[in-house]
């Protein structure tokens, strides 16, 4: 396990102080040269070949090879870095140095201004310890949280405490210090190469990534269900490390429709792969999201993790050092759908229609006059210029774009703090800008890594990222998006990349585990302490959303009888929202809650949820639910 970077600058420190006090996070490994000393928090995978580089020897540590970087490019040696990291760099000589996270964003960097000093960390709990008193909740990102909108750029759930973007770093430098960007993609074409070739590099490069992050020391588990993406990243690392990789899946035998279990044993036989395979029952979601919340002093994003905690945690106990995961594959292999309003602007009205009709998903051959108004809605969407968007948006108006239950107040205030689509800002065509906003800020934004890896941590492991690193993102922009593009199943040349690589079952299968009916079903037996929560005549979340209409929603009035995923996603973040809150005032809330879960029983038997229709939505209704 790797150690948070926590300090503080604060330039009116006695000049015998220094400006930088160091919390932790410095090695003690020769990592001073020449008076420049360095701090990392994750990985750098090109040390050795930067060491090379720069004359140093090739067991050289990451910290010694950065520091010697710095001395020679300053801030150039960011760009050069790859891996998943956050660093901190200071020369004592000259009183400057800086802060930085990777280009993905997968490794974080939190700072928080206050007077002369500046806090910062590459983990939030690491600076919210540092700080004097703990800052309360930032308005505006909590409404962002509860109304399922990604963060606006580098806001946190705390006041004042912000949040690097990837590939951004700031400079430490008297008086003050300053932020900027040290990376940023830029279109440079398209590969020309064949089918096969293509898919013969992609193969190579997603090799090369997946080795990098095997653990140097104890085992690597894969956690694998039976999609395209982690079993990619399976058996790729099967194929480099047999000896040494596991997976760990999850059963779902109350789920028929939705169970693994049949491509993990495929898996298992094709690639010779040792195995776990846990059974997931649709219980203990809410504990497992006082755990969390417990964990991290954040309220959970996710729905799932009651079903990945008994994974990490069998991980942990056959000596697993590393988790790896299938993260990413949608974004790096998915349809480039803006193509289709790049050809239509153009004027190949011809070619976008045939772009249309080949998308993913189009299993008959949709009239003709739908076609071209799902191609006109695709290229106002994609082209539309920022004037246009802001008439549409005030044309429709604040409750076009918040949930039911907001206050009419807060909607009016996530809808004029909402920022403008950035990507649509960035040069190049609009299908690599989309991908590029996409790969280098989606998850960061959404706080999927620090979740993933807080959680995963928990259990004395690591967890990175093989679909997106570096060197796979690039070629990813790179290659020719007219590919992506097959009416049978999405990321077609992922699919050519790993032809006898993986069973035919499992790379030709065109659909991947729905983990909504479980997770609904969990949420269902959890209801009881969800309304006794957020029913409450105190309850903190009244200042945002209106009791009544909330009541409605734990009803599932609002959704007249049918459950679906988005009824559960916004039935958790109220939840877990008003947890959060309550923690604030109350640090022992959670732990007190978490003591009664269980004790609360159900108003009755839960059927499980059949039919599924294929976006996972379950037609439920208490006649059905008391039936039985």
């Amino acid at each position: 396990m790797t150690r948070a970077i926590a300090g503080v600058l604060d330039y009116r420190r006695p000049p015998a102080e220094g400006p930088l006090a160091i919390a932790s996070g410095l090695a003690d490994r020769g990592d001073r040269t020449a008076g420049v000393v360095c701090a990392v928090d994750g990985f750098v995978d090109n040390a050795r070949e930067l060491a090379r580089e720069l004359g140093m020897p090739e067991s050289a540590v990451a910290e010694a090879v950065i520091a010697r970087g710095y001395e020679r490019w300053q801030e150039g040696v960011l760009e050069r870095l790859r891996g998943d990291f956050a660093v901190l760099v200071w020369d004592h000589e000259r009183r400057r140095g800086l802060i930085a996270c990777d280009q993905i964003g997968a490794r974080s960097m939190f700072v928080r201004s206050a007077g002369s000093r500046l806090y910062f960390a590459s983990d939030l709990i690491a600076l919210l310890e540092l700080l004097p008193n703990r800052p309360g909740p930032d308005h505006r990102a909590l409404l962002e949280y509860l109304s399922l909108t990604p963060f606006a750029q580098s806001r946190t759930m705390y006041e004042g405490v912000r949040h690097f973007p990837a590939a951004h770093a700031m400079w430490l430098e008297e008086p003050g210090w300053r932020g900027f960007r040290y990376w940023s993609p830029t279109f440079a074409g398209v590969v020309d190469a064949s089918e096969d070739e293509l898919a013969e590099e992609v193969k190579r490069v997603m090799t090369a990534a997946v080795q990098r992050r095997l653990a140097s020391r104890g085992a690597t588990a894969i956690t694998m269900s039976g999609g395209l993406d982690s079993t990619t990243v399976a058996a790729l690392a099967q194929h480099v490390a047999p000896t040494n990789v596991r997976s760990y899946s999850t059963a779902m035998p109350d789920f028929p429709d939705e169970d693994e279990s049949f491509y993990v044993e495929r898996m298992r036989e094709f690639t010779g792969i040792a195995a776990t395979i846990l059974t997931a029952r649709p219980q203990g979601m809410v504990a497992a999201g006082l755990r969390d919340l417990q964990a991290r002093l954040l309220p959970a994003v996710t729905t799932t993790d009651f079903v990945r905690q008994p994974l990490y945690e069998a991980a942990r106990m056959d000596g697993a050092g590393m988790l790896l995961g299938g993260d990413g594959g949608d974004e790096v292999f998915g349809t480039r759908t803006p193509l289709i309003a790049d050809r239509l602007v153009q004027g190949r009205v011809t070619s976008a229609v045939a772009l249309a009709r080949r998308h993913p998903g189009i299993w008959e051959r949709p009239p003709l006059h739908r076609v071209l108004r799902g191609v006109l809605e695709i290229g106002l969407d994609t082209y539309s210029p920022h004037l246009v968007d802001d008439l549409m948006r005030q044309a429709r108006g604040p409750a076009a774009y918040a949930p039911a239950w907001l206050h009419a107040s807060e909607a009016r205030l996530l809808f004029e703090a909402r920022a403008q689509t950035s990507w649509k800002r960035q040069a190049g065509p609009r299908w690599w800008a989309s991908l590029a906003d996409a790969l280098t800020r989606n998850h960061a934004r959404l706080g999927l890594f620090d979740e993933m890896r807080t959680s995963v941590s928990r259990h004395g492991l690591d967890y990175r990222h093989p679909l997106l690193d570096f060197e796979l993102v690039d070629l990813a922009l790179r290659l020719p998006p007219e590919l992506s593009f097959e009416p049978a199943f999405n990321r077609p040349l992922l699919r050519r990349a790993m032809r006898g690589s993986l069973p035919e079952e499992v790379r030709t299968r065109p659909t991947k585990t729905n983990f909504v009916p479980v997770a609904l079903c969990a949420l269902l037996e959890d209801l009881p302490t969800i309304k006794r929560v957020l029913s409450a005549s105190d309850a903190e979340i009244n200042r945002y959303a209106q009791p009544r209409v909330v009541a409605d929603l734990l009803e599932g009035n609002l959704h007249a009888g049918r459950l679906n995923g988005d009824w559960l996603t916004q039935v958790w973040r109220l939840f877990m929202g008003e947890c959060w809150l309550r923690d604030q005032a109350d640090p022992t809330f959670s732990e007190d809650l978490l003591q009664t879960v269980g004790s609360d029983a159900p108003d009755g038997p839960i059927l499980p949820f059949s039919p599924l229709s294929p976006n996972g939505a379950a037609t439920y209704t208490r006649a059905q639910r008391n039936q039985r």
